[in-house]
């Protein structure tokens, strides 16, 4: 199978999964039994009762159940990075195996015929890293190759596509298995500071994987295709967004500028990706109504900003809002959600183009053609 569009041999995504922990908290029952008891001062209560509804996020799933009280939040703040990180690597890979069985399986092949691993983190670590530790249970070839793109924050979903998608150029016999698990939850917010406080009603864990490989075989039934991506570290940004290593977990600072600073920034980025990064692939001429707009809903704040800066209603991020209401943001992993979600969208448009950022600020773009509409697979 090629193209259509071009010589170039673009990847395709041809598998996907999902996974999250079992327990789900929805946002009044955290605001009930963690939130008001244990998280706000006094003075902060009666605004972030005001606040958090507006957050958009209806629920999320928990690896540590916060409810209970061996697990608790005063329990959590007694603990050490030791404790939380041997926590996070075993919610790490649970969730990470099931996410790529998944993906495997709707992918169809043989786990043997996976000659490249790539793997993202950023919400704990383990050495040997993730994907060293997942090539025994999920049956891979020990001589697998191996990518490790961590710590690159909420981008990483796409960073790790762009990589991927780099590697599957170069061969068509490559296939690439690439993973994105986040356990943010396990680095709930011990600060008092409000804007602190509030990030613990948003950010939720989950896992999510694919498969990606060139010039799909008859039996593969591709999903997305890549036509092109884009990188850039905006300047001046640094102090927006960090993860600071403490003696209790990481220490996360979230700017409020990071909203506008994207919505500024956004346009142009488009641009360029557009008319420099697409290897001369056909792309759409119209961007309102070809596009389907798969961004990463880092919180409502980003999404109605990209919206209103590129002329887009919610509606076209759809996807987005919705993975925020159900999951909240799961850092790298959330990008993959919306993806998803929008390959089971029987009124898609064609092309989909999608956004994330992370520390840097870094944002990463990909431009993708939509092969779902076309399957009947699914």
């Amino acid at each position: 199978m090629t193209t259509g569009d071009s010589e170039i041999k673009n990847p395709f995504i041809l598998g996907m999964g999902t996974a999250n922990p079992e327990r789900y908290i929805t946002a009044k029952e955290f605001h009930e039994k963690i939130g008001a008891p244990f998280l706000i001062q006094e003075e902060y209560l009666k605004k972030t009762e005001e606040v958090y509804p507006k957050i958009g996020v209806e629920g999320r799933h928990f690896g540590r159940d916060y409810t209970l009280t061996k697990t608790s939040y005063p329990v959590r703040a007694l603990q050490n990075i030791e404790q939380v990180n041997n926590e996070y690597i075993g919610f790490a890979m649970d969730i990470s195996e099931k996410s790529c069985l998944k993906a495997v399986q709707d992918w169809g092949g043989n786990p043997k015929d996976i000659t490249h691993f790539v793997t993202a983190t950023c919400t704990g670590q383990m050495v040997p890293d993730l994907n060293a530790r997942l090539i025994p249970i999920l049956g891979l070839n020990d001589d697998i190759n191996r990518v490790s793109s961590n710590f690159n924050g909420c981008c990483a979903g796409l960073t790790t596509m762009r990589i991927a998608a780099d590697i599957a150029r170069a061969n068509k016999n490559f296939r690439l298995l690439v993973l994105c698990t986040e356990l943010c939850t396990q680095q709930m917010s011990l600060s008092a500071e409000f804007d602190q406080v509030i990030t613990s009603y948003l950010f939720g864990d989950g896992s999510a994987a694919y498969i990606m490989g060139s010039e799909p075989k008859e039996s593969e039934k591709p999903l997305y295709e890549v036509l092109g991506s884009h990188t850039k570290i905006i300047p001046n940004t640094q102090n927006l967004l960090k993860f600071e290593l403490a003696v209790q977990g990481w220490s996360m600072t979230i700017d409020p500028m990071i909203p506008p600073t994207i919505s500024t920034n956004v346009q142009g980025f488009l641009n360029k990706m557009l008319e420099e990064k697409c290897n001369g692939n056909k792309l759409p001429t119209d961007l309102v109504a070809e596009c389907e707009y798969l961004l990463h809903p880092g919180g409502p704040g980003i999404l109605k900003g990209i919206c209103k800066s590129l002329g887009i209603t919610d509606y076209h991020a759809r996807h987005s809002w919705h993975v925020l209401k159900k999951y909240g943001n799961m850092s790298s992993a959330t990008v993959l959600f919306t993806m998803n979600s929008a390959r089971y969208d029987k009124v898609a448009k064609p092309y989909s183009i999608s956004f994330a950022f992370g520390p840097g600020l870094a944002v990463e773009g990909i431009v993708l053609k939509n092969h779902f509409i076309n399957n009947t697979n699914i």
